[in-house]
């Protein structure tokens, strides 16, 4: 039974990321304190 656990983890982990970006760009705008990565300073670091 093991063996289910490595694709469920894996597919969990993903999907738990991906909600994690996706309620960072929904809710930015809500919840700043909670969100300091999605300022300016993020991308601008990321150009360089």
């Amino acid at each position: 039974m093991w063996i289910l656990a490595l694709p469920l983890t894996a597919l969990a982990l993903s999907v738990g990321v991906y909600g994690l970006l996706w309620l960072m760009e929904r809710g930015g705008e809500e919840y700043p304190a909670r969100v300091p990565l999605s300022g300016e300073d993020v991308t601008e670091a990321r150009r360089h």
